[in-house]
């Protein structure tokens, strides 16, 4: 069975809810299992710097390096810091990651 993080900042539930589901529908046609695993935050929500902090600490909870591959969504993620960050942190865990819109 592979492993698939998904890392993605709040797009209200039903977009991030509508990735998954296609993902394993994908899943269901080929031989392989895959689980998903997903990480969400709503870090771009509040005018609350230390609650977006809070949100986006999520991302420091899943041991990357255990997983097959990595999907980060960054699109609404505001905060200029955490964006960077958050590749840092997917870079450093040596998996290979896709970003969905977002270079």
């Amino acid at each position: 069975m592979k492993k698939i993080a998904l890392l993605a900042d709040g797009w209200k539930r039903l977009i991030t809810y509508a990735w998954i589901r296609g993902i394993n529908a994908f899943n269901e046609n080929h031989s392989e299992p895959i689980e998903i695993c997903h990480y969400n935050c709503m870090g771009n929500w509040s005018n609350d710097p230390v609650f977006n902090q809070g949100e986006y600490n999520i991302f420091t909870l899943p041991e990357l390096d255990r997983y097959d591959g990595i999907i980060i969504d960054i699109n609404t993620m505001k905060d200029t810091a955490q964006r960077h960050h958050l590749i840092e942190i997917v870079k450093k865990s040596g998996v290979p990651a896709i970003s969905l819109g977002n270079l």
